[in-house]
């Protein structure tokens, strides 16, 4: 097996240059072949709610690479973040991708990982959390489909902005040591509700790959996990300091005598174009 991870890419609209890289890459992995999971973790795009022709239409191109993989058969999971919601409608009725809007633990290749966009980490964060649940109501969610696309689009603009400004400080002015101890202390939380080998979450825009030692009460001894964060792509944010672009990889490989398994990052742009 072959898995990326992608997150916080931000994409706005068909200009974006790194729209035009991230199709350049997905054609190789069409002509490569080898690729069989790909983990979207949400904020892939700036924006995109429901199902409208409108964001269809605009990011056509990846859609159709995204489309191909499909039928090459890979597994395509998109865990909606903040800024690309209710999905089901077009990712999962018509490309066929599975659609998560909570965290998930999936077995890949002898590893029990979580995986989530990582919005949920702040627990302290209640003025996001509460606008995070109002956007996944009913009606929000009726609002996404029934709506015409440039009238959901001018509220998405309106949610988007929304949700930056009760991101939590410490994500928003990018404290990077209170935002790696967030993402620590989460992992320890949720790992005494059920245990993983791997956490991987986006939302943040700071890159942390880390071995910690967790504990719970049922199992004082605990044990050794890895924490990583994707971090996000050059162009997300204007304070973020990231400035190449590193795909997280999970490869299987099978050898004469052994299978070998390991993560990775593979650096697929050196910088923002």
């Amino acid at each position: 097996m072959r898995a990326i991870f992608l997150s916080d890419l931000h994409l706005r609209g068909a200009q974006d240059e790194r729209l035009k890289l991230l199709t350049e890459r997905l054609d190789q992995e069409i002509a490569v072949g080898s690729l069989t999971h790909l983990f979207l973790l949400g904020d892939i795009f700036d924006l995109w709610v429901g199902a409208h022709q409108h964001f269809i239409q605009e990011y056509a191109p990846l859609l159709s690479r995204l489309a191909k993989l499909r039928d090459f058969g890979v597994a395509i999971h998109y865990f909606e973040g903040n800024h690309d919601l209710h999905l089901a409608g077009y990712w999962r009725e018509q490309l066929g991708a599975q659609v998560h809007v909570e965290p998930q633990l999936i077995d890949l290749a002898g590893w029990r990982v979580r995986i989530e966009h990582g919005d949920q980490m702040n627990p302290e964060d209640r003025g996001y959390l509460r606008l995070r649940a109002f956007l996944r109501t009913p009606f929000m969610a009726w609002a996404a489909y029934a709506l015409p696309g440039a009238v959901t689009e001018t509220i998405g603009r309106s949610m988007s902005r929304a949700s930056r400004k009760w991101t939590s400080s410490v994500v928003m002015y990018r404290d990077e040591v209170q935002i790696r101890k967030m993402v620590l202390d989460h992992t320890q939380r949720v790992w005494q509700d059920e245990e993983f080998d791997v956490l991987i979450s986006g939302h943040v825009h700071v890159r942390i790959d880390e071995q910690i030692h967790v504990t719970s009460s049922e199992k004082p001894s605990g044990k050794s996990v890895r924490v990583i964060n994707l971090g996000c792509w050059p162009g997300a944010d204007r304070r973020s300091r990231i400035e190449d672009v590193q795909v997280l990889e999970l490869r299987t490989e099978i050898q004469t005598a052994a299978t070998s398994t390991g993560w990775r990052w593979v650096t697929w742009s050196g910088g923002p174009r």
